[in-house]
């Protein structure tokens, strides 16, 4: 019934059905991350809905990409999905820094278990991705890694702050994201965009991190590429 074997974050299992207000259901479930702890988990949100022969199924597919809020009615679990992909998978990455055994490509290489870390939690320490081509941005995805975090339990100092840059040239960068200012903790921000973006680089620049390392386990960045549609061959 729910089943996610693969994807930037997996596992699907131990959790519960919910109705929203327009009487779609939900699946919320736990995901596997297993790192700091054998038990770290993250709570996953999946659409249901009724095949054809009335059968119960939980849609996974993309489950990890961005979908659509339930702000109105949709027909079936996969209207949610937004269509927008994912531009940053094994594109080229370059850091400020970098601690050993822990390179700047594990932030793009889709695997919530792995992770890039900087030297150092200083202001300033920074991770950039070239996405190959300039393409339009939708969104993007911060995943925060728990690196010799020294934090237990609830701690007022567990906040992240941080400024995400975008250029077409490598150049000329502007500000596209700006949460210098944020006081709490958002282990996995993600940030949908008002307007779209065509960017070839991005960059994410610390600011605070509550961990000893900025740390990063995904920086992923949503939205379509800027190429021709080619017809298929018949």
């Amino acid at each position: 019934y729910s089943f996610k074997p693969g994807g930037f974050i997996n596992g699907a299992g131990h959790g519960s059905d919910f109705q929203d207000g327009f009487g779609k259901y939900w699946h919320i479930t736990t995901s596997v991350i297993s790192v700091v702890n054998r038990f770290e988990r993250r709570l996953s949100l999946f659409p249901v809905g009724l095949d054809a022969d009335k059968i119960l199924y939980t849609n996974t597919y993309a489950g990890d990409y961005p979908h659509w809020l339930p702000a109105r009615k949709f027909n079936k679990p996969e209207d949610y999905f937004t269509g927008w992909m994912l531009l940053s998978y094994h594109k080229k990455a370059m850091a400020s820094s970098t601690l050993d055994r822990f390179p700047a490509s594990q932030a793009f290489d889709e695997n919530i278990k792995t992770h890039w870390a900087a030297q150092s939690n200083t202001k300033g320490e920074w991770l950039m991705v070239d996405l190959g081509k300039k393409s339009r941005v939708r969104a993007i995805q911060i995943n925060f890694a728990e690196h010799a975090a020294g934090l237990y339990g609830r701690d007022p100092k567990d906040y992240h702050q941080y400024l995400i840059q975008y250029a077409k040239n490598n150049k000329k960068w502007r500000t596209l994201i700006d949460k210098s200012k944020n006081k709490t903790s958002v282990p996995h921000d993600y940030v949908e965009l008002h307007q779209r973006i065509k960017a070839r680089y991005v960059k994410l620049k610390n600011v605070y991190v509550p961990d000893n390392n900025f740390a990063i386990s995904g920086f992923r960045i949503f939205g379509k590429a800027c190429v021709k549609k080619v017809k298929a061959l018949t």
